[in-house]
């Protein structure tokens, strides 16, 4: 996956707090803040490529947002599955064929 999974964050994290952390990483691409189930704030972090998200993982691993809190947690997130697969051809504008008879 090309994509981190920041738990563990405080509540009081914003989505700069986050960037801040990761832009400078290269192939860093985007970050956002939602609400697990639980209604704990998790942090996403998008790469162009999984090993660029493997590396910043690998720096980051064991790092917290502030001195005095604990470590925030890294893992890999996993691929949504409640997105349906892409499809390869659409009928969107296309038009009928004419037959010239």
């Amino acid at each position: 996956s090309s994509t981190l999974l920041v738990a563990d964050l405080p509540g009081d994290v914003k989505e700069s707090d986050l960037s801040s952390l990761f832009r400078n990483f290269q192939g860093y691409a985007t970050s956002r803040l939602r609400n697990d189930r639980s209604n704990r704030v998790v942090g996403f972090v998008d790469f162009e490529t999984a090993e660029q998200a493997s590396a910043a993982k690998e720096v980051m691993e064991g790092r917290s947002l502030h001195p005095d809190q604990p470590p925030f947690r890294l893992q890999f997130a996993k691929q949504s599955r409640s997105l349906p697969a892409p499809t390869t051809t659409s009928s969107v504008g296309k038009r009928p064929r004419e037959d010239d008879s």
